[in-house]
């Protein structure tokens, strides 16, 4: 049976509608070229395709049953975000459940891989983008998970002195939360140069002095948790850099602030024309997941981390057309 998501709320009903799978995936294919080049309606909102291409290969000589991989969901982010619907070349039983941060989910599916084979399944997601200002539109209200993204974390070192320190400056400054936080949003793009690296983080950029998008988005989100404002990084597939990438080529931010929560990007900011920056998104890339989920995860029962390492390969690609 195929996955559909008409709504997320919709996902627990989904496999009663094998029919209306099947159809609906004929249709997206049918009518492809209109949604992958980005269908745009009045308000400056587009539709996009997004494709998962999962290759799973067994080099090996054991047949391997209970193969179980995971895939994240794009977030559905009110104002902002919105997953249509989910079909895939997979035939057999998902499961739609929640990752430990609370905020994201992921789709849960058992194969079994034969010795010596290779399997592809692709995933597509309609997801349409709409222009977010968070001065006219509401945004995300939910309040789950937000005790988690007070906390420091691997990359978003929010208890470092050299954080904290800042924070506090920042923190005496500025008579309110959104004065506070564009501050904080303003501040890496002050004190770093950019250059692309692997992941560092917060502590690295304040130390050093540069850093991607990664140590923008890190340090920015570290500063907002040292003040006491819930802050999250957001994995992110940027199309307008790349249309075809092997993991999320661009992280951001999300920030807790008049009791919602709205996108942050101090990295893309830094030029004007994007459409990005603080509290404001445009329609050029898709947020895949925030803090405390992965994109993709596998693991087997009965099988030796020794065969696994030497003889099972798997890939995810992404594409948005």
């Amino acid at each position: 049976m195929m996955w559909l998501a008409v709504e997320q709320h919709q996902m627990a009903d989904a496999f009663k509608m094998k029919l209306y799978l099947r159809l609906f995936f004929a249709l997206l294919v049918c009518l492809g070229v209109g949604v992958i080049h980005g269908q745009t309606y009045p308000d400056g909102s587009r539709d996009v395709l997004l494709t998962a291409t999962i290759r799973l290969e067994n080099n090996g000589d054991q047949d391997i049953s209970g193969y179980v991989f995971r895939l994240t969901v794009p977030v559905d982010i009110p104002h902002q975000q919105q997953v249509l619907g989910i079909t895939s070349t997979y035939t057999g039983d998902v499961q739609f459940l929640n990752h430990p941060n609370q905020v994201d989910r992921y789709a849960n599916a058992v194969f079994d891989m034969r010795r010596a084979s290779v399997a592809e399944h692709e995933v597509y997601f309609k997801i349409r983008l709409t222009p977010f200002n968070y001065r006219r539109d509401r945004g995300n209200e939910s309040t789950l998970g937000n005790a988690n993204f007070l906390r420091a974390t691997t990359y978003v070192e929010s208890g470092a002195p050299e954080i904290t320190s800042v924070a506090q400056q920042i923190f005496s400054a500025h008579g309110n939360a959104e004065q506070r936080l564009i501050a904080a949003f303003n501040y890496p793009q002050q004190i770093l140069d950019y250059r692309n690296i692997s992941n560092k983080g917060a502590l690295f950029a304040i130390r050093y002095g540069y850093g991607d998008c990664t140590e923008y988005a890190s340090l920015f989100a570290a500063i907002s948790r040292a003040m006491g404002y819930p802050a999250r990084l957001s994995s992110e597939f940027n199309f307008d850099s790349e249309l075809v990438t092997s993991q999320p080529n661009h992280h951001a931010a999300e920030v807790f602030l008049d009791g919602r929560w709205i996108p942050v990007d101090p990295n893309l900011a830094t030029d004007v024309s994007s459409g990005y920056g603080f509290g404001q998104a445009a329609a050029h890339k898709v947020v895949l997941k925030r803090d405390g989920s992965w994109v993709w995860a596998a693991s087997a029962t009965g099988m030796s981390s020794s065969y696994s390492n030497a003889y099972i390969r798997e890939s995810v690609e992404w594409s948005i057309r």
